[in-house]
């Protein structure tokens, strides 16, 4: 892509499909799977210095590439929450106090610490490496599992189905949306000669028009369901295979390994807030 185009952007946001097949990853039993990445995420979060996210980052980069993920889908994947990373991580370097400044933007009274910037890249690390994580379980890992999963860990059943609405209707939404913007660009909706006011705007009737959509959308579907006996006592029905001592083990050296990075990173890495 040589511009942005926010059709191919989202027109692959389709979390259904597997994006690669027969690694070692599949053969591991998704309630393993998912533990693990649970537990990898809390503690990324719990970090206080942003190295050992971004070394998590860089880790599970590494894999996903080795696995076969498109490096393409990864950073598609990557860039669609990156704009509210990006808006988090300019409030903080401008809003979050401290005694050391780095300096004031263009000689005006708005001083940028460095406490607000090492918090803003910590954020930053943490959201990337967490995104990185979960792309590599939902790359091998068939939706419909990590759901039997969660109710094999006693999640709340409507979570569950609400998680599992969502992800079904994310890539007719997506579809739903180029479609929409593809109509206003052949209305020349966002022409060079228009001004960005304008181009704003008419960004803001796209998304009404998708809440208005995803509004009556949601309507029909749930009809739906409760036309095919949806309620409160409807479960999925699934056989629950032991696991095995290897995937044990392996969720063993997970926590094994988070405990030592958070030692790392409390006791090891010098410096912090």
């Amino acid at each position: 892509m040589t511009k942005f185009d926010l059709s191919n952007l989202i027109k692959n946001l389709n979390f259904e499909k597997l994006i690669v097949d027969e690694t070692i990853l599949h053969s591991v039993d998704v309630r393993v799977k998912l533990f693990a990445c649970v537990v990898l995420i809390f503690t990324i979060s719990s970090m206080i210095h942003y190295e050992i996210p971004l070394l998590i980052f860089a880790t599970f980069l590494i894999i996903s590439y080795s696995i076969g993920i498109p490096f393409k889908i990864t950073v598609q994947r990557l860039i669609s929450p990156f704009f509210i990373v990006l808006m988090i991580f300019i409030v903080l370097i401008f809003t979050y106090g401290g005694e050391k400044t780095i300096l004031n933007l263009y000689g005006l009274s708005i001083p940028i610490y460095s406490n607000g910037l090492h918090l803003g890249i910590l954020i930053f690390a943490r959201l990337i490496a967490s995104i990185l994580i979960l792309n590599i379980l939902i790359a091998t890992t068939r939706i419909q599992d990590v759901l039997i999963a969660m109710r094999w860990f006693k999640v709340p059943k409507v979570f569950v189905d609400l998680m599992g609405m969502m992800i079904r209707y994310i890539s007719l939404l997506s579809k739903e949306v180029v479609r929409m913007y593809n109509a206003q660009q052949s209305r020349l909706a966002y022409s060079k000669r228009l001004s960005y006011r304008i181009k704003i705007k008419n960004i803001g009737i796209l998304a009404g028009s998708l809440l208005i959509r995803a509004f009556s959308r949601g309507e029909k579907v749930y009809l739906a369901m409760l036309s095919r006996g949806y309620g409160d006592d409807s479960r999925v029905v699934a056989r629950a295979v032991r696991i095995s001592f290897k995937e044990i083990l392996f969720a063993s050296s997970i926590i094994i390994i988070c405990i030592g990075l958070i030692i790392v990173d409390r006791f090891v890495i010098q410096g912090g807030y």
